[in-house]
């Protein structure tokens, strides 16, 4: 199991007790998001559908490089930093 970082988004932080970064033992983004899911739930539901996907408005990335959100087998290792976004139209 790694220990990964994940920064939480500000507008977001309210459903994960005011924290704007989780320290999260998941080995891959499948045990992210069942973390999530069991321990956050609220904030899970806001970040994958009821299908476990990613919402399409979700961005995750990972050491300064986007990846794809749906990509379950992406592994992690200690130290890694993972950044969630979520995009916003303006108009």
């Amino acid at each position: 199991m790694s220990t990964v970082k994940v920064l939480i988004p500000q507008f977001l932080s309210h459903l994960i007790e005011q924290k704007q970064e989780l320290e999260i033992e998941a080995g891959s983004m499948e045990e992210l998001k069942t973390f999530f899911q069991q321990s956050y739930s609220e904030f899970g539901e806001r970040i994958w559908t009821e299908e476990g996907t990613a919402k399409r408005n979700v961005l995750f990335v990972l050491n300064d490089e986007l990846i794809k959100a749906n990509n379950e087998n992406t592994e992690f290792v200690s130290g890694d930093e993972l950044g969630i976004i979520l995009q916003f139209a303006g108009g």
